[in-house]
């Protein structure tokens, strides 16, 4: 009974732990997500991100921005008709980072694509080395302004859509980053939403792995673990002639190797080879199992006193 209720406890206190933990959140001073929690000014340009997809390896984080008013002039599911004349400006990699909008046009989203820094001092292990415990913070910029960048822009709120990215969970914060970076103002939200004020907007989006995605690691290992001492300490009973070197033992080393190889396909986020976990869990397993298929082999092949 207690082997049944054992992994059926386990699986519920998981449910619960990635029900709560593994959304999309938000932190910091200012961190509501509903419109109007925030004191955001009255007919600010709301610009609405949406996360596409994150490269840890190439470090690069693709994003769409949605620009959107709503008063009460027409307004689609995926697109507004703008109701004044301004520019958004985007940090992004690619593309011009500055597009005109004019009063009267069809406004969709502007996909853009980002340089994931993980500037030091952020608390970030930006390293696919330490999977699954590798995190990366982006620090995104982007502005509403009249003609021209300026100081008075228009004003302007970040909101975040409730996605999140496969093998990732995403944890926003707003700071007061175009004049505050890495300063103590950063976090301050009196600066936070003066900054928005006059359409500047400056956030941190901090990627870590979930907690089902580090859970299923947890267990690859163990499986790794327990079968490898398993086959050592058969092996060590078959070398000093207490159990005899069955057949079975062979087949269970070779199959052993075909197992960890496929393990090692199952992580998740499909790391590359050559991380942490490789070199203190799956290449001690595998070598470990290709040395007792031998030593079963020559043992087998060589003791007359065992059928």
């Amino acid at each position: 009974m207690l082997a049944l209720l054992g992994p059926i406890c386990i699986g519920t206190v998981l449910f619960f732990r990635e029900n709560r933990f593994d959304s999309v959140k938000l932190a910091g001073p200012v961190a509501g997500n509903i419109e109007g929690d925030n004191q955001e000014e009255k007919g600010a340009i709301l610009l609405y991100f949406q996360p596409v997809s994150f490269d840890p390896v190439g470090r690069k984080a693709k994003f769409n921005v949605f620009p959107w008013t709503d008063d009460g002039e027409p307004t689609f599911s995926s697109s507004m008709i703008a109701q004044q004349d301004f520019k958004l400006f985007i940090d992004e990699l690619y593309g011009d980072g500055n597009y005109q909008i004019r009063r009267g046009e069809r406004v969709g989203a502007f996909e853009f694509e980002a340089d994931v820094l993980s500037m030091p001092g952020r608390g970030t292990l930006p390293s696919e080395f330490v999977y699954p415990f590798d995190s990366y913070v982006l620090d995104a910029y982007t502005g509403v302004f009249g003609d021209e960048i300026s100081e008075n822009g228009i004003a302007a709120f970040d909101y975040f859509y409730e996605n999140t990215l496969p093998n990732f969970s995403l944890t926003y914060t707003r700071i007061a980053g175009w004049n505050y970076y890495d300063m103590p103002g950063e976090l301050n939200p009196e600066k936070i939403r003066s900054e928005r004020s006059t359409g500047k907007i400056s956030f941190l989006v901090r990627y870590t792995r979930p907690f089902a995605d580090r859970t299923v690691v947890f267990l690859i290992c163990a499986v790794l673990v327990v079968n490898t001492i398993s086959l050592v300490w058969i092996m060590w009973k078959v070398i000093s002639r207490n159990r005899p070197p069955s057949l079975q033992v062979l087949v269970w080393a070779a199959a052993s190797i075909l197992g960890y190889i496929e393990l090692r396909k199952s992580l998740p986020g499909d790391p590359r080879l050559g991380i942490a976990v490789d070199y203190l869990f799956y290449f001690p397993a595998l070598l470990t199992s290709a040395l007792v298929a031998l030593l079963t082999t020559h043992v087998w092949s060589n003791r007359s006193d065992f059928s």
